[in-house]
């Protein structure tokens, strides 16, 4: 014997469709927000490694330069510092 009739469980199927498409939403939407956190922190991994070659680019360009005014130091050209007379005698102690 039935005690509802018809109605009432067409209700009682309609509300838990409900409940069954709303869980389906938060689901979904909890998806998509782990996936945008994902995306995001790959893109800052991505931006990292880009700063860390730009940054061996120009380690690479400081060696470069450090060789090259090596080089030069070698042959004489920033080899020879000036002193003046007052500067020499503070550093041989000759006050």
């Amino acid at each position: 014997m039935l005690k509802h009739g018809p109605e009432h469980y067409a209700c009682t199927l309609e509300r838990s469709g409900e409940s069954l498409i709303q869980t389906a939403v938060q689901e979904f939407n909890r998806q998509a927000d782990g996936l945008s956190r994902s995306a995001s922190h790959l893109a800052n991994q991505i931006k990292g490694s880009r700063e860390r070659s730009a940054q061996n680019r120009n380690l690479c360009a400081a060696i470069a330069a450090g060789i090259i005014v090596g080089i030069l130091g070698g042959f004489g050209f920033y080899s020879e510092v000036r002193f003046s007379n007052e500067v020499r005698a503070i550093v041989n102690c000759d006050l």
